[in-house]
């Protein structure tokens, strides 16, 4: 029922030739159109973007959306928009904190909890958040300062391009950090010094307990973590 509305309100936008048209996402309210760069973007020319409103997506909050359509439509005309008052109400008003805490609920609303899933946001992405200053207004700015603050070629330098370019995303904050990311491959890593198979079988034999004895042979023969031992079914 809201479409048929917002198809109605972009119809009149159009007909008054404003620029500006109202997108639902999210159970909010957005608006789309050709605006000059955010702060702290990379690029230089106006280009189509969304600029969140806060409303919900109802018919009080379309109403409010198409004044504000009007509204910008008219700054966007007389080259007199900023985007200031708009970057401030949807973005520096939640913390780095309350960014990730949406996150990690998005995160696992996606995919299911499980050990394994549970132990790559450990490992991948609640690493990059325990350096990041939870009270701190999430920017684009905060973001660069923590990936550079990473040795650069290296897995962890790689880590937080890939962690804090999916937190931008989700915030929608125009950043882009892949010329950050360097050179490191898997290949550049010290192969392992893995003792050979006799001496693996060797210390089997040395564990007392045959139930241990188990685990030890399925994580040297499968290349399991510790942890996912417990989480077998033939065991």
């Amino acid at each position: 029922m809201l479409e048929g509305r917002i198809s109605q309100t972009n119809g009149r936008l159009r007909a008054a030739r404003v620029g500006v048209t109202v997108e639902e996402k999210g159970n909010r309210l957005y608006l789309r159109a050709t605006f000059p760069p955010r702060p702290g973007s990379e690029k230089t020319e106006p280009y189509q973007q969304r600029l969140a409103l806060g409303f919900h997506a109802n018919p009080s909050g379309l109403k409010l959306a198409e004044t504000e359509a009007r509204k910008i439509g008219a700054l966007l005309d007389c080259g007199e928009f900023k985007w200031d008052p708009y970057v401030k109400n949807h973005v520096q008003a939640n913390t780095v904190a309350d960014w990730w805490n949406k996150f990690e609920a998005d995160y696992f609303t996606r995919r299911q909890r499980t050990p394994k899933s549970e132990t790559t946001w450990r490992k991948d992405y609640q690493q990059v958040f325990s350096a990041l200053p939870p009270d701190e207004p999430l920017t684009v700015q905060l973001l660069m300062t923590a990936i550079t603050a990473t040795k650069p070629d290296t897995k962890t330098r790689q880590r937080f391009v890939m962690v804090c370019s999916s937190l931008a995303r989700f915030a929608e904050l125009e950043a882009n950090f892949k010329g950050l990311r360097g050179n490191y491959s898997s290949k550049s890593v010290s192969p392992r010094d893995l003792p050979e198979d006799r001496v693996i079988a060797d210390w089997r034999e040395k564990i007392p307990n045959p139930l241990w004895q188990r685990a030890y042979g399925l994580m040297a023969t499968y290349g399991l973590r510790p942890h996912e031992v417990f989480h077998l079914d033939v065991l």
